[in-house]
């Protein structure tokens, strides 16, 4: 609904510009991610990800995928320069993975990926070796679709360099992965000459 978008807009901007309240005092953009970790958003704009697909009807489950679009954006714009942020979506990160392979959906869950792992070495330290392989095979599955780039790939940049700095563990986890028989052609993907 059009009131949703707005709040979850809301979400988005004040995120990134911070919020001037009615008697005029400004609360920094940091703050206001505190405030909105602490109010449970991250439970709540998450649950979209899973009613993506159980709707009846068609029109309706597309404008759930264009609110989970939007959605994305308020979630990476959450992440930014906010590792409290980053580890409370880290939890949900099974419902951004799902997201992300069906292929009705836009791309905008591997930004969101990407967001959380982005300079958070505590949190690259802790990645299981199936998240590396879930988010390859989402990137696979979109290929051939109009939306298949080189940026799909960046969740997995952001789990193996962090704060420029190699994660070696991480690196292993992602070799590993695509070296995988059903991954391989991930290996030569944007290596095309032109």
């Amino acid at each position: 609904s059009k009131s949703c978008y707005r709040k979850i807009d809301w979400i988005l901007k004040t995120s990134l510009q911070g919020l001037k309240t009615e008697s005029g005092q400004y609360i920094t953009a940091r703050n206001t991610k505190k405030m909105l970790l602490n109010c449970n958003a991250v439970i709540a704009l998450t649950k979209i990800f899973s009613c993506c697909v159980s709707l009846e009807n068609e029109k309706a489950n597309e404008n759930t995928r264009m609110l989970a679009s939007k959605v994305n954006e308020a979630l990476q714009a959450l992440c930014k320069n906010s590792s409290a942020m980053q580890e409370a979506l880290y939890a949900h990160l099974h419902l951004i993975l799902n997201f992300n392979k069906d292929l009705r959906n836009p791309n905008s869950g591997f930004s969101t990926l990407t967001e959380i792992f982005k300079d958070n070495l505590q949190l690259c330290e802790q990645v299981r070796s199936e998240i590396g392989r879930d988010i390859i095979k989402a990137v696979l599955a979109r290929k051939g679709t109009p939306n298949f780039n080189g940026k799909l790939l960046n969740p997995l940049m952001a789990l193996i360099i962090c704060n420029n700095n190699p994660v070696r563990r991480n690196q292993q986890i992602v070799m590993n992965a695509l070296w995988e028989d059903n991954n391989r052609e991930l290996l030569l993907l944007f290596n095309k000459k032109g």
